[in-house]
């Protein structure tokens, strides 16, 4: 008879195929399918944005609330093409620098120009 741990392995075997089907793959699922989600990566090894590129976002979104005043994020995201996840930094750098004001929380926050240009 066979033990317990060789029969859950024999069962994910089993669902190997259908597995792949599902997700689309003509070759074998990845492992993160078939063992649950990757490890987190560490800070030190993610890949950082400069400080040159997080300006440069800062300044297209400063542009853009000062064209378009009273904005919502998910209004903004949708009309520059981007994520919030993406605009974070440049917003909070945007806010303490004084050159965007937030009227509102969370989700509901609208974006105005500043006095500081």
């Amino acid at each position: 008879m066979a033990s317990p741990a060789h029969a859950s392995c024999a069962s994910r075997l089993l669902r190997l195929p259908r597995l792949t089907k599902v997700a689309g793959f003509d070759e074998p699922a990845p492992p993160s399918v078939l063992h649950g989600p990757r490890r987190r990566i560490p800070l030190t090894e993610q890949l950082r944005r400069s400080k040159d590129a997080i300006g440069e976002k800062q300044k297209e979104f400063v542009a853009f609330v000062r064209a378009n005043p009273g904005l919502r994020i998910e209004e903004i995201n949708k009309q520059l093409g981007t994520r919030t996840r993406d605009l974070r930094l440049p917003i909070r750098k945007a806010i303490a620098s004084g050159t965007i004001v937030v009227k509102g929380a969370k989700r509901s926050a609208r974006y105005f120009p500043g006095k500081r240009k």
